[in-house]
């Protein structure tokens, strides 16, 4: 067994579905989707250039679809689309969640402190 933390003393943290720990990318199997890649770039991009980072502009990242079949939010591109998304908020503390893909489907509080 293997574990990592990762200290996010401020700012953000972005995470898709592929291993950002270096020391652990040798164990992941299959290599990851060039979409996984792509998405954790657009978020980061997006992130970066906001002047305000909030919890209804988080949802808009997530319901993102530029990019296309390499979106945040894909729609049925070769039979792949996004099932749902999640926004955690931890000073809140807040977790709301949206199942389906969150450019059409409502998102719920699963956590409202």
């Amino acid at each position: 067994r293997r574990s990592c933390t990762i200290a996010i003393r401020g700012g953000f943290h972005v995470h898709t579905n592929h291993c950002q720990v270096p020391e652990h990318q040798a164990l992941e199997a299959p290599i990851p989707y060039p979409s996984s890649r792509a998405r954790l770039a657009r978020m980061q991009q997006l992130l970066r250039e906001s002047e305000r980072i909030d919890r209804a502009f988080l949802e808009a990242c997530l319901a993102d679809r530029a990019n296309r079949e390499l979106a945040i939010c894909r729609d049925d591109f070769a039979g792949i689309s996004t099932n749902a998304a999640l926004v955690v908020c931890p000073e809140g503390p807040q977790l709301r969640v949206c199942h389906g893909q969150p450019s059409r489907e409502p998102w719920i509080d699963l956590l409202s402190g």
